[in-house]
């Protein structure tokens, strides 16, 4: 089981976007949407290494295979791993700030 939070370099939540995590060796990609505050809803990953990218939502995951897109995304969140049972709340973080940046700056 994967959940967890996504958030800007700001430490503001990133909300109502996609969490696309890629198999590193094969597989289709699974997709986590992200609430309001940012959190990923809980879901069941395959143990494994996988690479991470954020899009727009779930109809954009193809762009995850896009080799232009993965290039320029490719350091934006490190690689996951998912162990058996439940794998620790991911705290992913973006290295830019988003347009849904913390109200209160």
């Amino acid at each position: 089981m994967v959940a967890g939070t996504l958030t800007d370099v700001g430490g503001c939540p990133v909300s109502n976007v996609t969490v696309v995590f890629v198999p590193a060796e094969s597989g289709d990609p699974i997709t986590v949407p992200t609430d309001q505050r940012g959190g990923l809803a809980p879901r069941k990953i395959p143990p494994g290494e996988y690479r991470v990218y954020v899009v727009e939502d779930e109809s954009s995951a193809y762009l995850a295979y896009d080799p232009d897109f993965t290039k320029a995304h490719q350091n934006d969140l490190p690689p996951v791993t998912v162990t058996p049972g439940d794998t620790p709340p991911l705290k992913l973080a973006l290295p830019t700030k988003t347009k849904d940046s913390c109200q209160n700056e």
